[in-house]
């Protein structure tokens, strides 16, 4: 990710798929909402790992980063098959905690609620998160919506309106920007994995906007034509 602050960054990458890694000049502390806190060079990935397991989303995996001293973490969503958003990295995976193997199903939301994740695992739903962010007012979700991504952040405004502060979208594309800005989202991070551009695309579009950071895979952060446009275009 590029984390943004006076115009600097902080440049980091998303490593392995589990989490941020820092490198390079950064500033810590940026204007989260109306209020400034330190930024975490660590960010918990799909809620952080439990029990030896990665991307579980799960509120156990929340509660073991965040006493660990994690404040960000990254959470996937994705949409029942009756429409209902809840919290996982995608059903194939989801089964899999559920202990139904080998099926990418996806339910609906009444059986989602019924179903028993192997160890006492909590697959959370909005309600869920909502309640957990409300008991931990320094924590801080960046959201990774895997389809319908404006529609997800504007049930969030709409329902949820006490935690929208603690929200962090990510987008795919350039053109998301306003709409989730107009939505009242001050923080917005640009992820690289779906989008079709040009580096120089990419920075100028960092340039032109307000972003707190940009997601990218540790190979494309480390890519020298990066760097040398970011020190040419950024570092002034």
């Amino acid at each position: 990710m590029f984390f943004k602050s006076l115009n600097k960054f902080i440049i980091l990458a998303l490593f392995l798929g589990v989490v941020a890694l820092s490198i390079g000049v950064y500033s810590n502390k940026k204007e989260i909402g109306n209020e400034k806190i330190p930024l975490d060079r660590l960010i918990a990935h799909a809620g952080g790992e439990i029990y030896g397991i990665r991307i579980t989303n799960s509120m156990q995996a929340l509660d073991n980063s965040y006493e660990k001293g994690f404040r960000f973490f990254e959470l996937d969503f994705e949409w029942t098959s009756d429409g209902i958003p809840v919290i996982l990295h995608d059903w194939g995976n989801a089964n899999w905690f559920f202990n139904i193997k080998y099926s990418t199903e996806a339910h609906t939301y009444e059986k989602f609620k019924s179903l028993k994740p192997i160890l006492g695992l909590k697959i959370m739903d909005l309600n869920d998160l909502s309640d957990w962010l409300k008991k931990h007012k320094d924590a801080y979700i960046i959201t990774d919506v895997k389809s319908e991504n404006i529609k997800l952040l504007q049930l969030l405004k709409d329902n949820y309106p006490d935690i929208k502060n603690q929200i962090i979208p990510q987008i795919h594309s350039f053109d998301e920007y306003d709409k989730v800005k107009n939505l009242g989202y001050s923080n917005i991070i640009l992820t690289l994995y779906k989008l079709e551009a040009t580096d120089e695309e990419i920075l100028k579009f960092c340039k032109d906007t307000d972003l707190l950071a940009v997601t990218m895979y540790e190979s494309k952060c480390m890519n020298q034509k990066v760097l040398r446009i970011y020190q040419k275009d950024f570092r002034k």
